[in-house]
């Protein structure tokens, strides 16, 4: 790939005050941390500003007008509880109460399970924007585990669908401002979505790469939101931010085998390629991602017996996301196997549903790109993982 097309390196979306000054913004809602800092108003009044920046990933077959339509529609004011909820949205959340809260669980420990069956459906019922995600992953549940003769594929999935869509603009209408009482529902939204977000991108048959995309989005979204000071001293004190496994009270391990001289081939790599300086922000986009890619190795495996701490890159990531995501989008070598380094835990990790089979996909669909080129040589140790992989000449 010829390296005179680069990504964008600057945020389109900072603050009035950071554009101003020409500086990069970290897009934290309501108050970027420069603005912070230097103790001058930001134009972050509100969580709109992040929120908005929430990405739907919509069935190929959908209309470029209808997704128009959807994006650009003001948000609707909510209405009752009592007349958005039908007696199918009832039997969604008693799915999710007893069977599907179960698989957000990250470990079988009694408190979780009391948080995800009984803590945040009662949190819901004065958050619709929560209500909403609870339903679309229960509708999601229900969709992977139906069977062909129970013909409620097509109502799960619309189901699914329509209160993804519909949590999304709760969100706009309902959360205008930050409090201490927003950081519970916001926190158990933020998770639900991020998973249906993946079930949903499979679902709808989006490309592997754009699916890891769409989680990336929606991770710098709801990132930026509960970054807030008051989110995050909250969270510290309540039952439902044990829900947040904390890196800083977890033994570091040593990284596995061969990381560390791989990433460093793909930096020096991209040194030696990208020489130009209108290239020196994108090599300094992959040295940040490398370093927390090698950060995120002490914290887990390349066979982790859970899923802890396998969406602390694309979170640690959440200020350099945007350029990260116009990287892989242009099929950038070097991003892209980056993206296949952190695929490895999560191909080898426990299944889950809402995750499917996507992260071996986009391995695939990466060495697909890159297989006989110079840049290959990048992916032999992510793909050396990896037991579904051969380690070269795969048949797409």
């Amino acid at each position: 790939m010829s390296s005179s097309k680069r990504p964008h390196t600057k945020s389109r979306l900072g603050c009035a005050q950071c554009k101003k000054r020409r500086i990069k913004c970290d897009n934290r809602a309501p108050e970027c941390a420069n603005c912070n800092k230097k103790g001058i108003q930001c134009e972050y009044r509100s969580w709109e500003s992040a929120v908005e920046q929430l990405q739907l990933p919509r069935p190929q077959n959908d209309s470029p007008t209808a997704i128009a339509d959807r994006h650009l529609s003001p948000a609707a004011p909510p209405s009752s509880m009592s007349s958005t909820f039908s007696l199918y949205d009832l039997g969604l959340l008693h799915t999710f109460t007893i069977r599907a809260s179960v698989t957000v669980i990250r470990r079988d420990v009694a408190s979780f399970r009391t948080i995800w069956q009984e803590d945040v459906p009662q949190l819901s019922l004065d958050h619709p924007y929560l209500m909403h995600a609870i339903l679309s992953f229960a509708a999601a549940y229900n969709m992977h585990h139906s069977t062909p003769e129970s013909h409620s594929d097509d109502q799960a999935h619309r189901a699914a669908r329509d209160h993804y869509d519909k949590a999304l603009v709760s969100m706009r209408a309902l959360v205008s401002q930050i409090t201490r009482e927003a950081a519970d529902p916001l926190l158990c939204f933020s998770i639900l979505i991020c998973f249906v977000t993946m079930f949903l991108g499979k679902v709808d048959g989006l490309e592997p790469i754009n699916i890891a995309l769409s989680l990336f989005r929606t991770i710098r979204s709801t990132e930026g939101i509960l970054n807030n000071d008051i989110v995050r001293a909250h969270l510290k004190e309540s039952r439902i931010g044990t829900l947040i496994t904390k890196p800083g009270d977890v033994p570091r391990l040593e990284r596995p085998e061969g990381i560390c001289a791989s990433l460093d081939w793909i930096l020096t790599s991209s040194l030696e390629h990208n020489i130009d300086p209108s290239s020196s922000g994108y090599n300094r986009l992959l040295t940040t991602a490398a370093l927390k890619l090698k950060h995120m190795f002490t914290l887990t495996t390349t066979n982790p017996s859970s899923w802890d701490y396998l969406l602390l890159w694309p979170i640690s990531l959440v200020a350099e996301l945007p350029e990260l995501i116009d990287a892989i989008q242009l099929h950038e070598p070097h991003a892209l196997c980056l993206l296949a380094h952190w695929c490895v835990p999560l191909c080898n990790a426990p299944p889950k549903w809402f995750v499917q089979d996507w992260p071996i996909m986009v391995l695939r669909t990466i060495q697909g790109i890159l297989v006989g080129s110079q840049w290959e040589r990048g992916l032999e140790w992510a793909l050396g993982q990896v037991s579904q992989m051969p380690s070269s000449g795969l048949t797409l």
